[in-house]
């Protein structure tokens, strides 16, 4: 799966920027964490700058460790959160069907 994420410095100089990417397993069938860090990106940015961030999500991005301690992507519900930090996070969700896809 690819994500992408535009960013723009609003700022006078030149910045950086740590963009992450999380993941939320919506329906499992153990309790997962709130959201967990896939992937990130630090990018740097002159002022009025903007930029594309894609990512690429493998299938095992969206594994857990199910009720029976099996490493496995599970069919269901997931929210992909992409911002700068954990607190600040713009979300989509996604729908995993059974077959993984």
């Amino acid at each position: 799966m690819n994500v992408s994420v535009d960013i723009r410095n609003t700022g006078k100089r030149k910045g950086r920027e740590v963009v992450q990417l999380y993941i939320r397993d919506n329906v499992a069938t153990v309790v997962p964490r709130e959201k967990m860090l896939r992937d990130f990106s630090s990018v740097t940015l002159m002022p009025g700058e903007q930029k594309t961030v894609n990512f690429t999500l493998p299938p095992e991005a969206f594994k857990i460790y199910n009720n029976k301690m099996q490493y496995v992507v599970e069919p269901g519900e997931f929210v992909i959160m992409v911002e700068p930090d954990s607190q600040r996070l713009s979300s989509r969700k996604v729908l995993v069907r059974a077959d993984g896809e």
